[in-house]
This record gives structure tokens, sequence and C-alpha cells, in this order.
């Protein structure tokens, strides 16, 4: 429910906005554009600052009063009864702060391994939604956006108060993520203007580029899909794939042919996805550790977007312009300022030499057992760990939990596996379901490399003697 929750309500924002496109003068496009992307993120903030502040009962009234306010803003831009500029308001603020608590919503419910793919098939079947969307009457696209609105607004009952899940990485995972903050903020605004670049192309031709638009959301589906799977598999290489590929607008975006500009539309979208996901699972990954989790798990759009309506805007009013050179250049400059930020980012998550159970002075292991340099699972060999010979079971169990970085709830389980628990007991002891204890059991394998949970026995006795 929660991917259809994140993508549906991403389909009704994606389509609010082409229809409030098309029924605009050429004159008035990129300033709606830019009020429209400053008030989503006005939306994200005021979830942030305010959600909190309510008690339960209120903050449920606050969501749905949200939901009636978009359907209220469709309404009025379907039906004509509200002028844009009345019914942009009365939209994007409150889908922004709706965003909000569904990004929330992700990050804590979500596990960081799975997060690259949650947002990749979520943000593509509603590019694959928009595609047959965009092809009906105008009449059955306001009764799909009031559809999924009502629908989001069961999905927000059902999922009701959730906590930060923090606890699933380890403490000092989280101080590094609390600490650069800003560096991720950096990264967000670096990639919402080499973003907003690319779309100040298209917006001086918005109606050439309406004619590609439905077909460019098939390639844009595509994208996510892939960049999802390669978020959570091949991290390292999912920003230099990302890069690499929005160097492809330079080369392109001198002609002025409708071929030029179809081309120009199908890689950007294909290769936009990528960096979407990139900004948005760093704030998934980090708002756990924060002091305002509500805030930053949505921040990764509520940066990227009005970033990239202020490189639109610029990419507008003055570098189409300039000759070709100092659009490269820009270009140029701002891919690179990209690139070292990522290289930041990436020397930041791979020092560990805080962690004295660190078997290396720098790799790129994290909790969930993926390398992040090469993006294979990475284990530690048995004459690697840092283990002092245990005087009980319990500080065999610590030096076990310091070397693996298991989480406290996979010590509770491995506790239990060590004692041949049934699952189905597991569960009952932990209050939890079986399918989660299966999750935590293929966690602890991963780990520790082991096949079955017989091996994850040996292992650990051989380890004890």
């Amino acid at each position: 429910m929660l991917y259809g929750l994140y993508g549906g309500t991403f389909f009704c924002n994606v389509l609010f906005y082409m229809k409030l496109l098309r029924g605009l003068p050429e004159e008035n496009v990129m300033a709606f554009n830019t009020l429209y992307m400053f008030l989503c993120t006005a939306g994200v903030l005021s979830y942030g600052f305010l959600h909190e502040k309510w008690g339960a009962g209120v903050r449920a009234g606050v969501l749905y009063g949200t939901l009636v306010l978009c359907c209220g803003g469709s309404l009025g831009l379907w039906l004509g009864g509200l002028p844009p500029l009345l019914a942009v308001p009365l939209f994007a603020l409150p889908y922004g702060y709706v965003s909000g608590h569904i990004a929330y919503l992700a990050s804590c419910l979500v596990p960081l391994a799975r997060q690259g793919r949650f947002i990749g098939v979520g943000l593509g079947l509603c590019n694959l939604a928009l595609y047959f969307a965009l092809y009906l009457p105008e009449p059955y696209q306001l009764l799909l956006v009031l559809g999924a609105l009502a629908a989001a607004a069961g999905i927000i009952r059902h999922q009701g108060e959730v906590l930060p899940a923090g606890e699933e990485k380890t403490k000092w995972q989280g101080e590094v993520l609390g600490r650069h903050l800003p560096l991720a903020v950096l990264i967000a605004a670096a990639l919402g203007l080499l973003v907003g670049f690319d779309d100040g192309i298209f917006f001086p031709r918005l109606e050439e580029y309406g004619l590609t638009f439905a077909t460019s959301r098939l390639f844009m589906a595509a994208g996510y899909f892939l960049a999802g799977w390669a978020a959570d598999l091949l991290p390292l290489y999912l920003p230099v794939i990302a890069l690499v590929a929005k160097g492809v607008p330079v080369f392109v975006r001198a002609g002025s042919d409708d071929f030029a500009l179809a081309l120009l539309s199908y890689t950007d979208a294909f290769f936009t996805g990528a960096l979407i996901i990139l900004v948005i699972r760093l704030f998934f990954w980090a708002a756990p550790f924060t002091s305002r989790p509500r805030l930053w798990a949505g921040m990764g759009r509520g940066l990227e977007l009005p970033m990239s309506a202020l490189g639109a805007l610029f990419g507008v009013a003055y570098l189409e312009q300039q000759g070709l050179s100092l659009i490269v250049a820009c270009h140029g400059a701002l891919l690179l300022i990209c690139a070292l930020l990522f290289y930041r980012a990436m020397l930041i998550y791979a020092d560990i030499k805080e962690d004295p159970f660190a078997a290396e002075t720098l790799n790129f292991r994290f909790s969930d057992g993926i390398n992040y340099l090469t993006g294979l699972e990475s284990v530690p060999k048995l004459h690697d760990l840092p283990l002092r010979p245990p005087a009980t079971q319990e500080e065999l169990l610590e030096d076990l939990r310091r070397a693996y970085s298991f989480t406290e709830r996979e010590m509770e389980v491995l506790g239990s596996v060590l004692v041949e628990d049934a699952i189905s007991d597991i569960a009952a002891s932990l209050c939890v379901s079986e399918r989660t204890v299966k999750f935590h059991i293929s966690n602890l394998l991963k780990k520790t490399g082991c096949k079955n949970q017989n091996e994850l026995r040996d292992k650990i006795k051989r380890i004890g003697m």
C-alpha cells in the first residue's frame, strides 16, 4: 500500500502540473513553475515544523484536510471555477504537506536495503500511469486525480502513527549522517540546479515538447526502475552513471530541429530518475538520525524542487540567450561540483576510523552487508574479526554485534536462533510477524556469509572456542 500511496500522490501532482502548464499563456509559464515548486517546498516545511506540535486527532484531521484541499484545487483547475493563481496554492501547498508525511512514513517503514527500489518502483509506476492518463479526455483525468487522492486518504488512515526506524542502523552511522547533513543539503541543491538547467531547454519550446511528453513518460519509467535497482545494489556507480548521462543534453541542446528536441526529451527523462532517486534516498536514510525526522525525510524533493525552478528560470532568462560555449561551461562546472560533492560524501561514508572494531581503516561496507566500492557483499573473514577471547556468551554476542554491525533486533533474533527456537516461537516472543523474523534471519545470514541457520550456529560456535 505504501508503494501505491507514494506513486499515487506523485501521479496527482504531475497530472495537475501538466494541466496547469497547458492552460497558461507562454509568458506566464516560468512564473507559475517557480511559484508551484516553492509552494510545494513550503508545504514540506510546514509538515516538518508543525505536524508534531498537534495531538494525534488533530494531525489526522490536518492530513485529511490537505487531501480535501488538493481535491478542491483540482476541481477548480479542471472545471475552470478558479483562476490558476488561486488553484495553484490550493493544490501545491497541501500537496507538499502530505508528501512530507508520505516521505516520513517511507523513511520509517522501508528498510535501507530496499529504499532505492521503493522509490524507483513507486515513481516508475506513476509515470506508466501518466502515459496512459495523458491520452484520456480531461474529465477522466480529473476523476483519476480525485480517486487517487481518496485512496491516499484511506492508506494514510491504515498506516497510522509510526516512529523513526533509526535503530535499524548503527549508532555510529547515525552520528556520521547527522554531522554531515549540510553536505546532503548541498548535494540536493546542486542536483536541483542541474535538473533545472535541463528543464530550461523545454520551457521556451513547450508546444513542441508537449508532443513528446507522453512518450517520454515511458523512458522515465524505465529510468526509475533501473535507477531504483542500481541505488540498492550498485550505489557507488549510480551517481557516476547519472552525472555522465546528464552531460548528454550539452551535445544536443544546440539543435533546434524536432529530432534534437525529441532526443533530448527522451534521454533527459531516462537519466533524470537516477538523480531524483539519489536525492530522495539520501534524506530517507539520514532523517531518522536528525532531531526533526519529519522535516528531513521529505527535504530531498523539498530542496530539489525550488532549486530546479531557479535553475530553469536562470536557463530561460539568461543561458538560452547566450552562446553555446557559455552554456557548456555552466553545465560542465555544475557537473564538476556535483562530482566533487559525491566524492566527498563517498569518503565520509567510507571513513570508519572512529569505529574501533573496524577490520580496515577504509572500506565501504555498511550494516546491510553491501560493499559500496564494488556493489558486492563484503563479509569479514574469521581471521579478520577483531574479537577478544570471550569469557561469557554475553561477551561473545557483543563482539559479534560490533564485528558484523548487527542491529539490536538482529541480536535478539540471533540469540533465539542459537538456542534453535522455531520461527513461530521467535515471532511470538518478540511480538512481530514470522515474515519479519525471516527477514532478520536473512540479514544475519547475509552479513555472516552463511547459507542457513545450521551453518550460522556452527560458525559462531567456532568463533567462541
